[in-house]
Order: C-alpha cells, then structure tokens, then sequence
C-alpha cells in the first residue's frame, strides 16, 4: 500500500500465478497438490487479485505478469485469465493478451527486435491512440524457468511510455491553493548516518547526519537549496502537555499493518486529544546533499526518488559542539514518515505564509460502499506517504448539480459541496434518491494521533480495520482542509 500510494509509480508490474487455485497443476517446478498447497495457491491467487482491484481503484498504469505458464493446465489458465480480464473490463479498461514466442538463451540476454516491434504495435501505439496510459493493460504469459515471455517483459520495460512530469497544479488548479510550495518532496524513511565533516556555510558538524527518503512530488530540489521540515508537535510546554505519553506517530506507531476494530479503538481511546489541539510547527534546514538512485547528483526533478541530507538551521551553538550534535539528535529522532521537505514560494515568502498542517479533511468518494460508513467509524488513512489512523465525523451524499446551469456556466462552488445530504445511520447509511447518474460522496475525518501536511485533490485510501486481506479500502480525493 505504501509504494502504491506514497511512491506514486509510473507503472506497476502485477504477477499473478497461472495455477493458482489449480487441483490438478502438475509439473517438476509445481506445487505438489497437497491439501495445504492447494489452500495456499488458491489464497495465493485471491491476493493477486486484490492487488489488482487496489491497482485499478487507484487508476495505476498496469501490467499483469502470469507466472508459471508452462506447468498450468489449459483449463486452470482459462479460468484465471476471466477473472482478471473480467476485472479489467469492468475497470473500462481493455486487456490485451501478448503471446510469447518460444523462448532462446538469446532473448534473456538482449531484447529481440520482434518482440519490441510487437509491444510497439499492441500496446505503445494503442495507448498513444487512446492519449491514456490507462488505457490498455497488457498480460504477458511468462515462464521464469524456460523462458517464455521474459523477452516480453523487457521489451514493456524499455517501450512504455512515461507520464509527463508531476507539477504543483496536477491535482487542483492556483485559484483553489494558491498557497502550493515551489517544491514538495514526501520523507518515507529516514536515516541517522556517521558522517564525515559536513561543510555549511556556516560551522561545520560531524556529529549525526540526518537524512530522508522519498520522492519528489513536483519542482525541483538543489544542494544549498534553503527549505522547511515538518510538520512537528508544537514545543511550547501547553501543547506538549496535551499530548499522551506515548502518542503515536503515524508510520512507526501503528505497529501492524492494517490495526483492527479493536486496535483502532484503542488507539483512540490513548489520544484523547484530538490531532486540531496540536498545533503543527514546522522548521528550517539547508540541503547539504542529494543521491538519485545511491548516486550523488546536485539536483533531484519532479517524480524522482532519492535521498536527502539536511543541516538544520540553530542547532547548537558553534563552540558548542557536543550540545549542537545532542539537539540534532533529538531533532532526528522527531522525523518520520508522512512528513515533507518543501521549498517555499515566492507568494508564501512575500507574503509570510506556512504550510498548513492539517488536523482533518474531507475527501469525496464514487464508490457506493461508502454508504455504509458511519459517524464514529474508526479507520486507516493512506495519502502520499502519510499513513495515521482517523475518525469519521460523517458521511453525506452529493446531490446532482442544480438545474438551471447553462452549459458552460461558472461554477463558484467547485466541488458541490453545498449540494449534500446527511445520511441517516438508522437506514443503514442509505437514502431513498433516485438518480440516474452514479453517486458521489463526501467524508469528514479527524486525524487522531498528529496534524499532517496534505495537498488538496490528493488521493486518499480509507481502510475500516479487520478486513480479511487489509487491502479493501475506499479510493477518493481530498477536496477541503481542516488546519
């Protein structure tokens, strides 16, 4: 979910076994049909295809990779191949099935000009038709012992076709946040390195190096570049009163994966105070050095991923040394996942404006099983590299836009947000409008351990603890901020 989410993939590569669920796939580098292992095959195949329903929820550009295609049998692959084409289908999406040639020691070591010229005529030239990435999802059947279809791979690999770089208004346009830094970089893990002298302008410290990683998320980052961290609790001693000892941090706190009912609940009962009682703060820091790829490199573009090391700006003192490196790692230890590096624009500097760190939001969702949520419902929030656990504050339902609208006409209130009912929790969540275009609603969460930085029309994943597989979740976007 992380790297599905938080690392913003150009494509992903799905493999999903071609004899799964099989009770008579046979063959030297198959399972040995054991009760057991036919279970396990079987849950195998019904995790890959919840990966791809996440995939297309998501609207990621896709391939699918059928493992093991020379020891299933013709019907098991039949069958698993319907399932993944129906899916694919119901997504809008259209699957196209490449068949692979048989296999030569040539084809593993360079790409065959046959097979580039097919990826080109059965999936480059389509989705350049399409003007959609998602357009098209291509299957390959592939044997990773003889062979077969790796050429393939390599060919998708090296012919697919790359979105265009990320910027600040990919997700909503100046009018609606004008307050976008220049340059936003995602912190998904962090490192605590013995360094080398570090040279500033300023001092120089070789006591521990505090570095991040993540991604770019748009603009670009330099060596000497002046940014903020953040966001952080507040160091005022009120605020740092207000939080429970063992507060959580999103990332490192919640210890399991997806935490259960019973998990969240607990959770929530530790933090009583909500995340708006905890005033963001964020910090300034200098960029000392960048690697792309474990390369060094001066400067990091939008969609690329790396690591980055920062200086922090009156840490210590000079001719403090042992107090300047305790406080950078103090500082250190405060930096976790969901957090972000940004550079701040011109308008924020003119103007003295921070970046907000929110203590909620509200997303808007398509997905009708969302009726069913309720007020108090606790949950999972993945956006970006933020993953925290948050409550419902409620659901409603988003009404048509109002008659009477010129086509063309503007709209002042962009999302609809005006045009909503509550649902009643007595109902089930649902209520008794018949309308003929599908549904969209809208759903208010506070954040229950601390204020995170979040971009407006970002995507969000909602997950209610205790799903069997901890992949169902809820697919949106977030369309208001509460600081």
């Amino acid at each position: 979910m992380r790297g599905l989410v938080g690392w913003a993939p150009h494509w992903t590569f799905l493999c999903i076994t071609a004899n799964g669920g099989s009770v008579s796939a046979r063959g030297p580098h198959s399972l040995s049909g054991t009760t057991d292992d036919l279970g396990d095959m079987a849950d195998s195949l019904n995790l890959a295809l919840t990966h791809l329903d996440l995939c297309l929820l998501l609207e990621i550009p896709m391939v699918i990779v059928v493992t093991k295609s020379d020891v299933a049998t013709k019907d098991a692959l039949k069958s698993n191949l319907n399932q993944v084409f129906s899916k694919i289908k119901n997504a809008g999406r259209t699957p196209k099935l490449l068949t692979p040639k048989a296999a030569s020691d040539s084809m593993l070591t360079e790409i065959p000009v046959s097979s580039r010229e097919q990826v080109l005529k059965e999936v480059v030239e389509p989705i350049s038709k399409a003007t959609s990435l998602l357009s098209i999802v291509p299957v390959v059947l592939a044997s990773a012992v003889k062979g077969q279809g790796i050429d393939l791979v390599h060919a998708l690999l090296a012919s697919l076709p790359m979105p265009p770089p990320p910027t600040a208004r990919d997700y909503v346009p100046l009018a609606l946040n004008p307050e976008q830094p220049a340059a936003l970089f995602h912190v998904d893990d962090k490192y605590e390195l013995e360094s080398h002298v570090v040279q500033t302008s300023t001092r120089a410290s070789d006591g521990k190096a505090i570095v991040v990683a993540g991604y770019l998320r748009f603009g670009r980052m330099s060596v000497g570049d002046r940014v903020v961290i953040g966001p952080f609790p507040a160091e005022d001693d009120e605020a740092r009163g207000q939080i429970p000892r063992d507060h959580p941090t999103p990332g490192y706190g919640l210890s399991i994966s997806h935490p259960s009912s019973s998990e969240l609940a607990r959770i929530a009962s530790r933090n009583a105070v909500p995340a708006s009682a905890v005033k963001g703060e964020w910090h300034n820091a200098k960029v000392v050095n960048i690697r792309n790829l474990r390369l060094p490199v001066r400067t990091m573009g939008p969609g690329q991923a790396g690591t980055i090391q920062i200086v922090l700006d009156d840490v210590g003192a000079p001719e403090d040394h042992d107090s300047e490196v305790a406080q950078v790692r103090a500082f250190s230890g405060l930096i976790r996942k969901g957090q972000v590096l940004a550079i701040p624009s011109q308008h924020m500097l003119d103007t003295g404006l921070s970046l907000q760190a929110a203590s909620g939001f509200t997303a808007i969702f398509k997905d009708h099983r969302v009726a069913n949520l309720t007020g108090g419902t606790l949950v999972n929030v993945y956006v970006a590299t933020v993953r925290t656990a948050a409550r419902i504050v409620r659901v409603s339902r988003q009404l048509p836009n109002r008659a009477g609208r010129a086509n063309g006409e503007a709209d002042d209130d962009v999302f609809n947000m005006a045009d909503s009912i509550e649902l009643d929790p007595a109902h089930g969540g649902k209520d008794d409008l018949d309308m003929s275009t599908p549904p969209e609603y809208s759903v208010t969460l506070d954040l229950l351990s601390s204020r995170e930085w979040i971009e407006m029309g970002s995507q969000v994943v909602l997950m209610e603890g205790g799903n069997s597989s901890g992949l169902e979740g809820y697919v949106g976007k977030v369309i208001e901020i509460a600081e």
